[in-house]
């Protein structure tokens, strides 16, 4: 009688902590989700900003290159950094793009690369329980230039 006493006190020592620990690792689990579409999103983020600035940076204006031996940029490397990033970049359905901006490091007569970055924002599930609404997600990448001589 005594060892199945034991046994019942047992298993109602793990159901107690069963149910005290059970939300906590729920918590947890649904915490890691918003963390990881996040994540997913930056990601997107990412190569959506690094395939525009790789074409955009393919845009040289040919006849100016080969008169001066510089880099110039073509006047349509705004366009195709827009077009290229509308193209790749496909945000989940609870995220939004909120800005792209692009800037030519150096000068537009000769450019050494084409820097575009991108913001977006990702509407949280469950960390909005904890107060925790939107995460901001930044990225950058750069499309350099080759010298031309």
């Amino acid at each position: 009688m005594n060892i199945f006493y034991k046994l019942k006190n047992e298993k109602a020592a793990s159901l107690i902590l069963m149910a005290i620990l059970m939300p906590v690792f729920i918590m947890l689990i649904a915490f890691v989700i918003d963390i990881g579409g996040s994540i997913m999103l930056k990601e997107e983020l990412y190569k959506a900003c690094l395939i525009s600035a790789e074409e955009a940076s393919k845009i040289i204006d040919l006849d100016k290159a080969q008169m001066e031996g510089l880099n110039n940029l073509g006047s349509s490397f705004e366009d195709i950094i827009n077009d290229y990033f509308k193209k790749n970049f496909k945000p989940m359905k609870n995220s939004g793009l909120n800005n792209l901006n692009y800037k030519v490091v150096d000068s537009m007569e000769n450019p050494k690369y084409i820097l575009v970055t991108g913001e977006a924002n990702y509407k949280t599930f469950f960390l909005k329980f904890i107060g925790i609404e939107n995460i901001n997600v930044h990225s950058q990448a750069q499309g350099r230039l080759k010298r031309i001589k």
